[in-house]
């Protein structure tokens, strides 16, 4: 073979190299961006996802603030007679009408009502007549009733229910109190409903820390959130195991 042959060959063999190596790249760019387009795609998943349950959570509560009507006391020095109801003078009307035990009945239940959700409610053991103070909106809608779930509480809320009635089976017992990771949430969603999501682990997270109201909190370890609760409410949480109010007033204090 000649030299100039030789050459040639060589010369060819450089070029097929530097075609297949440009290639080469050329497959990893594009590996690089499917994959940078898949956690693109789940992250928009997922924000699709938090927005779909935050407007279900949204329209069951205006549902239930439409069905409620307005209550306002002029003077607070003679509530019954300033009271109006949507607007109208019902107290004028059952001081200058007396024998209207009906209407005074129904403005003494509202008057219980309010100071019920002033100073917290009472509810009783069943099995043992205890009487158990509920302290804190968590507590209230631990004892909701199925039906009163369906009605008051969004999915995420009745997701942060879920786990109130059922925190021993997933707490841990840490120095600090009991802890619930991020983990063991998903497992818990997986057992209620399916939930898969860490969008909706971290909203049930949050309304669960909003409804502890101060006897919970949300710390960062090893780069992963943790739900941690007092002894104190942790206890209060696990006595209210079977218990049901059939008072559900506190869904204004919730909201």
């Amino acid at each position: 073979m000649t030299d100039a042959a030789q050459r040639t060959r060589a010369e060819f063999a450089d070029q097929f190299e530097e075609t297949l190596e440009s290639l080469r790249d050329r497959i990893d760019d594009l590996e690089a961006r499917t994959a940078e387009l898949e956690a693109e795609n789940e992250q928009l998943r997922e924000e699709n996802q938090r927005l779909q349950e935050r407007n279900e959570d949204l329209s069951k509560r205006v549902t239930v603030l439409e069905s409620q009507p307005t209550f306002e006391v002029g003077d607070d020095s003679d509530p019954i007679k300033s009271l109006r109801v949507e607007g109208a003078p019902i107290g004028k009307a059952i001081q200058s009408k007396p024998g209207m035990s009906d209407v005074e009945g129904r403005i003494e239940e509202l008057k219980n009502e309010i100071e019920e959700m002033e100073t917290g409610t009472e509810v009783t053991d069943p099995d043992t007549g205890e009487h158990y103070r509920l302290e804190t909106p968590l507590e209230h809608v631990t004892v909701f009733s199925e039906e009163a779930a369906d009605q008051f509480l969004g999915p995420n809320q009745d997701r942060a229910r879920f786990l109130a009635n059922n925190i021993r089976t997933y707490a841990t017992s840490i120095p600090a109190g009991w802890a619930v990771s991020t983990s063991t949430m998903l497992q818990m969603l997986a057992a209620y409903d399916g939930s898969d999501h860490r969008e909706t682990v971290r909203r049930v997270r949050e309304i669960f820390d909003d409804f502890g109201r101060g006897e919970t909190r949300i710390v960062e370890r090893r780069g992963s959130d943790l739900l941690i609760l007092t002894d104190e409410l942790f206890r209060r949480l696990d006595r209210l195991d079977g218990i049901e109010s059939s008072s559900h007033s506190v869904v204004t204090v919730i909201d």
